[in-house]
Formats: structure tokens, C-alpha cells, sequence
């Protein structure tokens, strides 16, 4: 066929490698090609260079609130259905610069002058190009016309695809737009097993495609085509009637409907992921009505997530002020060795360690006893159970810190939370990258004592819970909704019931008998191989708790979990009221331990809001200087490894109801299964590996790279005159 006999409305039977020949062609006269780009198992638009872009021998299966794909070995590459992204986003893009302000001793305004692209959309479907045309309703009309829609809209290029295979979500014919195109696209192509049938609907599609080698289409073509389409058109069943449609919903509008959906809706905002035109965004009211509506029926208000305070934490305040420019220069941060770790462990001095000397060879006295350290990466991944957590978060979690040991060699541990292990595990090798948690619930721990036997590895530690930084005084809670059968078996409990631990470990008269005798016991349940430390809240009396440790000579540590610490499940009084700043307790606890000498021998643990306003390894390296030997993180991990919604404006924090729509603190396996295990892990290795080098920028300038600089107060700063007093360091302004 020639040129001349290719007219509007022509169609035309095109050998499937000519489209990345005329997608090609597109490309070298200005046009960007946009289409069909197969990224994290979802199906988005974006730039496609040609068919090897496209998703081919794709197809798709979508029904109310789920969307999976399947890979078949079909030769086509438009067999599947639209996904959540829409063309909007480059008709009218929610981002565009419209000038730009330059103060040159006065200020000056400039427009944008950046050229309106030209852009080719490969693949549009008839539903998608009717909404297409409402825009154009709304945007150019006779009264107003947006000038950026108008702009980009006339340089379009629109290549649409008749759909063949819709999905049981498809109601397109009752509305009359599809699945068959009728107008409003420059080519459209029906794709069959070999070939594509392309109708010609513009001068500039006859202009594009005329360069191309087509045929004739022959009548089994045309035949096939037809019949595909009248397949698709009866396999659509769900109906839309749109009959006086805007009088029905007018009268709707105080409909008991409204009330239902807002009694499900969860303040997450994840619908702005899915909303395909973009219409959906979170914004904070201060004028909300949420404390008319908390307490209904007399029950406090219950949530998970962190205490509600958006103000600038103390630990973000602080700065790093010491840079050795002297005698003691600052070293190369890329280019010097650091040893960036800490002892997890009671650390004795050389005078009380029970060596006897003899000639050139060193000898242990008799009955003589080296309390269990361990050499670990100043960060940890703090208690979060698999129970408060979904098994793929918990999952991925274990996956990412066994990578940072085997393969990035950084020791870094996690902290099994109150619950257990999975039996897996604490027969496995990876058992000495946990820290196994006893709270006084105890849930678990009767596997744990039958695997003793069995463990082929030491835990890394024991921790004695017995307080929480989110809700001090109170003990831990696991609804019975998140008490399904993996975790019932866990924790060796009936399934739905709800599991709530008690404030204090109740067989032991005080705390003080309680810490000896318990620190006493698991010790030995070990072999006095592991180290053994409680975990505190912050609280006025952490001093006297330090102090009671540093004279017992099993004690290996002092975990303390600051105010702002996480939780699955707590009163919201409890989160927002009670606690104590991380901050000041740490540094009262080393100051204390200075005093007795024993600084450099019993570690502290910090926890609580560390990481709060994104800067981990800033608030970990000051943290140290007031005298941590390491910290812990919970939330942080949870927000930058599985994109947690919750922040401190109240923004969903539903983990204590089992509904997350993350997947990540929930046991409904159709919410944990939008976690992907692997994704996690590789965000924990990433999350690792970038503070690791943050925090050989921070130290570098002080010239340290050999030990950490704990308590090393002279590096710090702050510019609030109450805290600096308060922390004993300096103030600058």
C-alpha cells in the first residue's frame, strides 16, 4: 500500500516490530513516548524507549481491593488492565514551576520558559480516553481555558489499544466508552497473536504511520478483531446506570453510606497511593472534632505509634561542635578505617580480671568468672515481637540484619520483643543476631527453655523487660484478633484470646529481688555465657536501678526506653503523658557512672524517638557523646523500611486494632501480603550501611575512628541555653 491510499479512518494490518520502528520514529521527531512499564509488580506509566518496555505476555486479575499480575508466554503486549496510575499526571502535572524569584538588589520575577513537551501515550484504552475528554470539558473551555493542559493537550500524541481482555472490575459498556475506541486518537491498534489492525483517527496518525511497512488487512484479520471485540463487550456484566445520576447523588448526600465508610476509615490516607487522578491528599485539621467522638461508651482512647508531639526533639537540637583543626587533626572520612562498634556486656577493668601471671603465659585463677561480651554495631533493632508485628515484617527484619552480618560485616542484633521465637530460628545458626526478651507475661519462653537443649547458638543476649518508654507502668497487650494460629503457637496460648502481660514480673517480692534473682537465673539457664541486662522506662529513679546494677556482677548492661519511644497498644494518656526524655536520663545515668568509675564498664542502651525526625545516625552519634554505648530503634525502621503511615499529628497509628493497611502490624494475611519480605530486608541493609557512613562523618572531624567516643560530651552543642545546662554541654549560639 502506498501513501495516498492511507486515509482517515484506513485500517491497516502492521507487522508488530514496526511499532517499535514507529515508537522509534516518534522519539527522533520531539515527542517523549509514555507508556505501559512493567516496576514492583504493578503495572505504571512511564517513559518506554520501545517493545522491549512494554509488559509483554502480561495479564492481569483485578477484583475489589486486589490487583495481581501473572506472566504468560503470549506474544502481546497489551493484554492487561490499567492499574492505579492515570495520564493525568502528565496532562496536567500536580508539580510546575510558574516562575521563579531572583533578588539581585531588588527582586525579580521570571516565568517559566521551560518548552511544553511534546508527549506520545502508547497504549491508552477507551475508558482512559474518555476521562481524558472530561478533563478537556473542565480545562479548555469557552469561559476559561487552562493554558498548561491546553498547551500540552494540543501537543499530543494519542496511540490507543482496543481492549480484549477486561476484568471483572470493567463496566465500561453501560457507560458507552468502551471496550471498542470510536474517536479521539491519532492511531488505534487491535492486537491479535502476529500482527497489530491499526485504524488511522488523525492526519497525524496517517502521517506517523505512513513510514511504516503495512498491509492490507485481509478478512480473517478484520474477522478476528470484530469477534475479539463482541467477546470483550459480553464479558463485561457490571453495570453502571447513569440515568439521573446527578439528582440521585445530590439527594444522597447525608446517605447512612458516608457514615459507614468514614467509621472504616483509619485517618491513614493510603487512599492517595491508589486514587488514580491525584484528587485525594492528607492534610492536618486543627479544628477536628476527635476528642467529641474518643471516649464514646466510657473506654479510653487506645492506639499504637508514638507519643502526639511534632515539635523538634531534644536530640535534634543538639549539634556537633568539637572539629579538630589542630594538634589532633580530623581525619578522611572515605579513606581512614573505623571501627564503629561497641560491647554489648559487662566490660571489666584490667585490675579485676582474674589472670594470673606466670612467666610469659596467662592463666584464669580458680573459680575465676569473665562476664559474656559481645562486640556489636552501636545500632540496634530494638523489641518489636512477631506478634505486634506481621510475619513478613518480622521476617524481612531478620533477613536484612542476617545479611548485615554475613555479608556486610556489620553485627548488627535485634531484639525479639516479648512473644518468642519462631522455632526455625532458635535452632538455627542466626539464633546469636538476637537478643531474646523475658517480660512478665513470659509468653513463649516455654519453647524457648525446650529448645535449650537443641540451640546450636547462643542468643546474642537476654533483656529483662520491665518497663516501656510508650506506656510506663503499664505491661505489654496483644489483642486477641492479632492472636492467630502462628502466633498462638509461638507463644504457646489458646488462639483469640487477648494477651496482656502484667506492670511488674509478678513472682518476685520488689524489683530489686526481681532484677538479681531473674539476671541470676537466665544467666545460668545459659551457662553464664550470655549477658543479661533489664530494660527499663525512663523514669527519676533510672539512677537508683543503675546503681543497684553496677554491684551486681552479672549485670551486663542498662537498657533505658525514653518517652518517645513506640508501641503496638497503648492508653493514649499513657503515650502522650507519662515518660521521661531520653536525653537527660542517659546522661544522669553515665554522669553517675563516672562518679563510681565504672563508666567504661556497665553499657547504657538509649531508646525512645531515636531516628524521630529522620536523622539516625546524627541522633545515635549524640546520643553516644552523652554516654550510650548503643542505641535502639523501632518506629524509625518500621517508617523507612515498610513505609509506616504513622506520624505525630495522629495519622493512623491503628497498630493495636490489626488493621494496618501497610502490612506491617497486622496477622490478616490479605494486609500482610502487600509486604514483600525481600523489599523490607533490602530497605534494613540500605537503612544500615548509609548510617554506618554518616556516622564516620560525624566522628571523623573529632579525629576518632578507632573507639567510640561515649561520653564525650565536649563534641556536643545546642543552642537552647535550659538544655545545655540541663546536659552539662556547651551552649552556642
Amino acid at each position: 500500500m502506498t501513501d495516498r491510499t492511507l486515509t482517515t479512518r484506513s485500517k491497516v494490518a502492521l507487522p508488530k516490530p514496526e511499532l517499535d520502528l514507529l515508537i522509534s520514529d516518534l522519539r527522533k521527531n520531539g515527542f517523549q513516548t509514555i507508556g505501559p512499564l512493567l516496576q514492583d509488580e504493578s503495572i505504571i506509566y512511564s517513559k518506554i524507549d520501545g517493545l522491549k518496555d512494554l509488559p509483554r505476555g502480561i495479564l492481569t486479575e483485578q477484583n475489589p481491593a486486589s490487583y495481581r499480575l501473572f506472566q504468560t508466554d503470549k506474544n502481546r503486549y497489551f493484554d492487561f488492565i490499567p492499574g492505579s496510575q492515570s495520564w493525568k499526571q502528565f496532562l496536567f502535572p500536580p508539580r510546575h514551576t510558574l516562575f521563579r524569584a531572583i533578588k539581585d538588589g531588588k527582586w525579580q520575577f521570571k516565568e517559566d520558559d521551560e518548552p511544553t513537551p511534546h508527549f506520545a501515550l502508547i497504549g491508552v484504552r477507551a475508558c482512559e480516553l474518555a476521562a481524558i475528554h472530561v478533563q478537556d470539558k473542565v480545562f479548555i473551555r469557552e469561559d476559561f481555558s487552562d493554558p498548561l493542559y491546553r498547551q500540552r493537550r494540543a501537543r499530543l500524541f494519542i496511540l490507543a489499544v482496543n481492549c480484549l481482555d477486561p476484568d471483572a472490575t470493567c463496566f465500561c459498556v453501560s457507560m458507552g466508552t468502551g471496550p471498542r475506541l470510536a474517536a479521539g486518537f491519532d492511531l488505534c491498534i487491535t492486537e491479535l497473536d502476529d500482527v497489530f489492525l491499526v485504524e488511522v483517527g488523525s492526519e497525524l496518525g496517517r502521517t506517523h504511520l505512513a513510514a511504516r511497512a503495512y498491509d492490507l488487512p485481509s478478512a480473517f484479520i478484520q474477522n478476528t478483531a470484530k469477534q475479539a471485540l463482541e467477546r470483550a463487550a459480553e464479558s463485561i456484566s457490571r453495570k453502571m446506570d447513569t440515568n439521573d445520576l446527578p439528582r440521585l447523588l445530590t439527594e444522597q448526600l447525608e446517605a447512612d453510606r458516608w457514615t459507614e465508610v468514614g467509621k472504616r476509615c483509619l485517618s491513614c490516607a493510603n487512599c492517595t497511593l491508589v486514587c488514580p487522578t491525584d484528587a485525594i491528599f492528607p492534610e492536618y485539621n486543627f479544628q477536628h472534632k476527635f476528642y467529641h467522638f474518643k471516649n464514646k461508651g466510657g473506654i479510653p482512647y487506645m492506639r499504637g505509634g508514638r507519643r502526639n508531639d511534632p515539635a523538634v526533639s531534644t536530640l535534634d537540637k543538639l549539634k556537633f561542635t568539637r572539629i579538630s583543626m589542630l594538634t589532633d587533626p580530623a581525619l578522611d572520612a572515605g579513606r581512614h578505617e573505623f571501627r564503629i562498634r561497641t560491647l554489648l556486656g559487662r566490660n571489666l577493668p584490667a585490675e579485676q580480671l582474674p589472670i594470673k601471671v606466670a612467666g610469659d603465659t596467662l592463666s584464669l585463677g580458680e573459680g575465676a568468672f569473665i562476664p559474656p561480651v559481645r562486640e556489636i554495631y552501636p545500632i540496634r533493632i530494638g523489641s518489636m515481637s512477631i506478634g505486634a508485628l506481621s510475619p513478613h515484617m518480622w521476617e524481612g527484619l531478620a533477613m536484612g540484619i542476617t545479611y548485615l552480618n554475613e555479608v556486610e560485616g556489620l553485627p548488627v542484633v535485634m531484639c525479639s520483643g516479648e512473644g518468642g521465637m519462631p522455632p526455625s530460628i532458635l535452632k538455627s545458626r542466626y539464633m546469636k543476631y538476637f537478643i531474646l526478651q523475658i517480660a512478665s507475661g513470659y509468653f513463649g519462653w516455654d519453647e524457648i527453655i525446650r529448645a535449650l537443649p537443641d540451640m546450636i547458638e547462643d542468643p546474642c543476649a537476654i533483656e529483662i523487660k520491665y518497663g516501656q518508654g510508650a506506656k510506663p507502668g503499664d505491661g505489654g497487650l496483644l489483642q486477641a484478633y492479632k492472636v492467630l494460629g502462628l502466633i498462638a503457637k509461638i507463644r504457646g496460648v489458646p488462639q483469640f484470646v487477648d494477651l496482656a502481660s502484667p506492670p511488674t514480673h509478678q513472682t518476685k517480692y520488689s524489683i530489686e529481688e526481681a532484677v538479681a534473682k531473674m539476671i541470676t537465673s537466665m544467666s545460668m539457664a545459659w551457662g553464664f555465657r550470655v549477658p543479661v541486662y533489664p530494660k527499663i522506662s525512663g523514669t527519676k529513679t533510672a539512677r537508683a536501678v543503675l546503681n543497684n546494677l553496677a554491684r551486681n556482677p552479672y549485670a551486663a548492661a542498662l537498657c533505658i526506653d525514653g518517652e518517645d519511644g513506640g508501641t503496638g497498644a497503648a492508653y493514649n494518656v499513657s503515650m502522650d503523658k507519662m515518660g521521661h526524655p531520653i536525653a537527660s536520663n542517659i546522661r544522669d545515668c553515665y554522669l553517675d557512672l563516672v562518679k563510681q568509675g565504672k563508666q567504661n564498664e556497665l553499657p547504657l542502651i538509649a531508646a525512645g524517638g531515636v531516628g524521630k525526625g529522620g536523622n539516625l545516625a546524627a541522633n545515635a552519634a549524640a546520643l553516644i557523646m552523652l554516654g550510650a554505648s548503643a542505641v535502639d530503634i523501632g518506629k524509625y525502621i518500621m517508617q523507612t523500611a515498610a513505609g509506616c503511615f504513622g506520624d505525630e499529628y495522629n495519622r493512623c497509628n491503628v497498630c493495636n486494632l490489626g488493621r494496618c493497611p501497610r502490612g506491617i502490624t497486622t496477622q490478616d494475611p490479605k494486609l500482610y501480603r502487600r509486604l514483600d519480605p525481600d523489599k523490607v530486608a533490602e530497605r534494613v541493609v540500605e537503612v544500615f550501611k548509609a548510617a554506618d557512613v554518616e556516622l564516620k562523618k560525624i566522628f571523623a572531624p573529632l579525629g576518632r575512628s578507632t573507639e567510640l567516643p561515649i561520653g564525650m560530651s565536649d563534641a556536643l552543642g545546642v543552642g537552647d541555653k535550659d538544655i545545655a545546662d540541663r546536659l552539662q554541654i556547651s551552649y552556642v549560639c
